[in-house]
C-alpha cells in the first residue's frame, strides 16, 4: 500500500519487482488488497468527515488526476480528485480526498450535504448556489488574478502590491 499511495509505484510494477524476489502475485491480488483496506479505512473516513462537517471553516479545491483503466471510460477521461480540509488553526487538522469523474457542482453538494460555515475556495462556479454556506475567496487566488492583469499591463500596480504584501514574511 505504501509503494502504491505514498511512492506513487504503479500495481504492475510492484509485480514485476516482486517477482525478482521470486514472489508471484498477480497485480489482480494486489489491487483487491487496495480495495479491500479501502472498504476497511471508509469508516474511519466518515468519521473525519463529519468531524469536517462540524467545523466553522472548510477549504476546498480540486485537481485533474488521470485514471489509466476506470470502467466505462477511456484512459484520456479527466476525473478529479476534491480535496477538502479544515482550517489550519484547529485541533485536529482533517484532509478528505474525493474522487470523483467530474468537476460538476453536484460533486461538492454531494460531499458537503447541509454543511453550514464558512467554504475557502479559488471561486469555481462549483462551489456556487450552496445553502448555509458563506463564500470566502483564498488570497493566493486573488493574488494569481492581479498577477494576470499585470501581465495584461493594466495599471493596477497600487492594488497589486498590496496584495503581494499579504504574502511577505517579516
Amino acid at each position: 500500500m505504501t509503494a502504491k499511495y505514498v511512492d506513487a509505484l504503479p500495481l504492475y510494477r510492484q509485480v514485476e519487482i516482486l517477482k525478482r524476489s521470486d514472489i508471484d502475485l498477480s497485480r489482480g491480488t494486489l489491487a483487491n488488497w487496495c480495495v479491500q483496506l479501502g472498504n476497511k479505512v471508509n469508516v474511519i473516513v466518515e468519521a473525519m468527515k463529519m468531524h469536517l462537517l462540524n467545523e466553522k471553516l472548510i477549504c476546498a479545491d480540486e485537481t485533474t488526476v488521470q485514471v489509466l483503466r476506470e470502467q466505462d471510460r477511456n484512459a484520456q477521461s479527466k476525473s478529479y480528485m476534491w480535496v477538502y480540509r479544515s482550517g489550519e488553526f484547529v485541533e485536529q487538522p482533517i484532509v478528505i480526498y474525493d474522487y470523483q469523474p467530474s468537476r460538476a457542482g453536484q460533486c461538492v453538494k454531494d460531499f458537503l450535504g447541509d454543511y453550514s460555515g464558512y467554504l475557502l475556495t479559488d471561486g469555481y462556479q462549483a462551489y456556487n448556489g450552496l445553502e448555509n454556506v458563506i463564500q470566502a475567496g483564498c488570497l493566493a487566488h486573488v493574488r494569481r488574478k492581479f498577477t494576470d492583469a499585470q501581465k495584461a499591463q493594466l495599471r493596477i500596480s497600487v492594488i497589486s502590491n498590496a496584495c503581494f504584501g499579504l504574502f511577505r514574511t517579516p
